[in-house]
């Protein structure tokens, strides 16, 4: 599970909390999404600087319910690396 599993617990205290770590203002531009938003962050087990991105991420649908997060192990899904022309992560 690399770094991720930390994120993976940590989103679940926040998700059974209903709260986020997020800026007030970041919070309030979320709040200002009015259509359906798919974030997509795709990540390597072993980078260091991933969990970040997708703790960031998997808060967004906390704060507004018109935004999905997910995160994608690259190297398990080489179709959607090749469908996204991914260079890099995160």
């Amino acid at each position: 599970m690399g770094y991720e599993l930390k994120v993976l617990i940590d989103d679940m205290i926040r998700a059974s909390k209903g709260t986020t770590d997020l800026s007030d203002e970041s919070k309030s531009r979320l709040a200002n999404v009015n259509g359906p938003v798919h974030i997509l962050v795709c990540v390597t087990l072993m980078c260091p600087y991933c969990p970040t991105a997708v703790g960031l991420a998997d808060q967004s649908p906390l704060q507004n319910l018109k935004i999905c997060a997910d995160m994608i192990e690259s190297i398990s899904f080489p179709p959607l690396v090749r469908k996204y022309n991914m260079m890099g992560v995160p």
